[in-house]
């Protein structure tokens, strides 16, 4: 019978990193960024507090590390949907059931938000987000361009202003949906589509 070799010190760093990071997504959305505490984080990791300050400098860089997380599945699930689409008007309705359900249900926005407002009180913060949003920017520009030369379409605008316009009017539905959840969120592929001709 072989024995598993002991782990190592970064392997357990890196499980720590994950464990954190699964509690920290699951809080943030489900009772928000301002009302999950460091500790809260680290008991339902099954950790200590003590462990998580030991691989996060503070609980924005926590904050981060889930909102990396989360946009990537969320984009990730996005873009594997739309893949598997034959027409644009089939890949209109995906995105549609995608921002409904994103928008409406995952806890995405409003820790979006929370963590945004928190990040404007502190400059390394503000940093850090405006990288992210370049990178999300660059990504987002990357499916939009996909889509248009897989259904031999043309954008209207050009490439990064679609996805400011379409980011701007997707945010504005996810924080009047937040107040009202009877608001409907078929907007954005509207908008999308009205963007685009043959």
């Amino acid at each position: 019978m072989s024995v598993s070799p002991p782990r190592t010190r970064a392997e357990r760093q890196a499980d720590n990193v994950r464990a954190l990071t699964d509690a920290a997504v699951e809080l943030f959305l489900r009772d928000g960024y301002a009302a999950t505490s460091v500790g809260t984080v680290a008991r339902q990791a099954g950790l200590t507090t003590g462990a998580l300050y030991a691989n996060f400098a503070n609980k924005a860089a926590l904050g981060l590390a889930a909102l990396d997380r989360i946009r990537l599945t969320h984009l990730a699930d996005l873009a594997e949907h739309l893949t598997d689409a034959g027409t644009f008007a089939q890949r209109m309705e995906i995105l549609g059931a995608w921002t409904d359900r994103i928008v409406g249900t995952s806890g995405w926005p409003r820790f979006e938000l929370e963590f945004a407002l928190a990040a404007a009180e502190e400059p390394e913060l503000v940093a850090a987000m405006a990288e992210r949003r370049k990178v999300l920017h660059a990504t987002l520009g990357e499916v939009i361009d996909r889509q248009l030369a897989d259904a031999g379409l043309k954008a209207s605008l050009p490439t990064d202003e679609m996805v400011r316009a379409l980011l701007g009017v997707g945010i504005g539905i996810a924080v009047q949906r937040m107040l009202d959840p009877s608001i409907p969120a078929d907007t954005l592929p509207r908008l999308f589509d009205g963007l685009v001709s043959g």
